[in-house]
This record gives structure tokens, sequence and C-alpha cells, in this order.
């Protein structure tokens, strides 16, 4: 597709654990779709000399130019594990601030810090979305955005970051409906205190569901995740076996990369949410 708007820094990513092409790209899409701020993303061959060089995955930068697109440039804005941008003149560590008052024990006072600081729409809508897809690192503090809303609403949302191991690319098949229900050792404090905090109160939990279930009959119920897929798996087939030829990896051909997706991670979360 054509560029909506110019960019200042931009990734070219190689899709290393899937040798399709299509899962990052297919989820990016469905991130925007269910309402989540994404960058620009979208497939390009790349040639140097007039040769073949690669297939790859074009991924705008969240710059700073990307924040004033999307209303965020005053915001402190935490990413992989460091600080972006940070407009908080006072000395306090704002994030582990807000992390100490949800790493607590359930109650009441827990409850209400979180229902006070959070963007519960967003964290929900994130949390569904990450359990649709099955990002294998989503519990990583690393692999996401936290934007804190310091001059606005003081709540926390979260923007997605670094899906590259989703829709069973990594070869791993989720078996739960929810992957909230997983212990994850550390990562549990580290990297999903902001969900523990809503997912283990009913009425957000709920509302979880509810999102989930949704978003489960537009892609599985309906196998329009299969058809988004198919679709740009023909728009880059030729160049993805000219890229692995290149640039061999990970032990799988297009195609195989292709069924482990159709044939085992699909098929497996289907089942899961389309019946739960």
């Amino acid at each position: 597709p054509d560029m909506t708007r110019s960019v200042d820094e931009f990734h070219l990513d190689s899709d290393y654990l899937d040798s399709s092409g299509t899962a990052v790209t297919v989820a990016w899409q469905i991130a925007q779709e269910a309402g989540l701020d994404i960058p620009q993303i979208f497939k390009v061959r790349l040639e140097g000399n007039s040769e073949f060089y690669g297939l790859y995955t074009f991924l705008e930068e969240d710059d700073k130019s990307w924040r004033e697109e999307f209303g965020y440039e005053n915001m402190s804005y935490h990413g992989t594990d460091k600080v972006k941008t940070n407009i908080v003149a006072d000395p306090v560590n704002e994030f582990q601030q807000w992390k100490a008052a949800l790493v607590v024990p359930r109650g009441s006072a827990r409850r209400d810090y979180a229902i006070d600081n959070s963007d519960i729409p967003n964290m929900i809508n994130y949390m569904a979305f990450m359990a649709l897809i099955h990002n294998c690192e989503w519990h990583n503090g690393k692999n996401m955005i936290k934007v804190h809303d310091v001059l606005g609403t003081n709540r926390w949302k979260i923007l997605a970051h670094d899906i590259d191991c989703t829709m069973g690319s990594a070869g791993n098949i989720d078996r739960q409906i929810s992957p909230f229900d997983e212990p994850f050792g550390g990562y549990d404090v580290e990297g999903r205190f902001q969900f523990s905090a809503l997912y283990e109160e009913r009425d957000f939990r709920e509302a979880y569901y509810r999102r989930l279930r949704t978003l489960s009959d537009e892609y599985y119920a309906s196998d329009r995740y299969l058809d988004m897929i198919q679709d740009l798996y023909s728009r880059v087939e030729a160049d993805a076996l000219l890229d692995v030829q290149k640039w061999p990896r990970y032990g799988r051909s297009p195609q195989q990369s292709l069924d482990n997706i159709r044939l085992q991670y699909y098929k497996t979360k289907k089942d899961l949410l389309v019946r739960y």
C-alpha cells in the first residue's frame, strides 16, 4: 500500500521467525482494526544494484513525529525498558510508583488505584488482542510501550510493540483460552502487573472475555484471519521464496511456515476461542 504520511525513521525487519512473511504484518493489521494506535507497516522488496536483496517488513519508528501524529507528544513514553520521553518535572519515578501500587495483593486499594490510573478500555482491548494473536513475548515488559498521560487524565495505556513472535511463528502453540491464566514467574511482576490488577477483578475479567469473544468471532469464527494470511502470501510468495534462498533461516520454507500458521496454530486457537 501507499504510505499515508511521511516518516522520519523506520525499520526494515526480516521476519526471521516466519519465512512466509505474513504473520507479523497481519497481526499489526488486526491491531489497527481492533482500535490500537500502530505505526505504518507493509511488506517491501529490497534491491541493491538492481538485484534482489530481501523481503522485509517496513515498520515506522514510533519517534517524535509519530507521537505528535497520534497525540502522545505531551505524555511520558516508556518503551523497551527505557524512557523515551519523560515530561515529569519532579524526581519521582512515575513508572516505579505505578508498578508499586499494582504489584500488591488483590484488594480494594489496588482496585481503586487501577481504576483511577489505568485507561481501562485500552488495557482490556490490548489484552484481548494479545490473547487473539498469541504473541509469545506479550508478558515481557520490554515488548510493549507504556504511556502516561501526565498532564491530562493521569492514566496509563499500553501500545503494541515488537510482536514478531506471534501467530505461531516461533512454533509455539498456546493451548490456553486466556494466556493470563498461565504463570510466568518473574514476568508476573515485571511485565503484566497492570493487566493482572484488572484480570483478577471479576467485572474487568468479564469485560476482557467479551472483547475477546468479539475479536474471535471477527477473525476466527468467520475464517477471516485465514483469508488475510492467504491474501498477503499470494502477493509476497515469489519474493518470500527468493528471500529464504538468499537468507536461509529457522529450518522452514515459506510454505512450511504458512502451513504451521494455518494447520497448527490457527486450528488450535480457533478451536479454543470459538467454542469457549
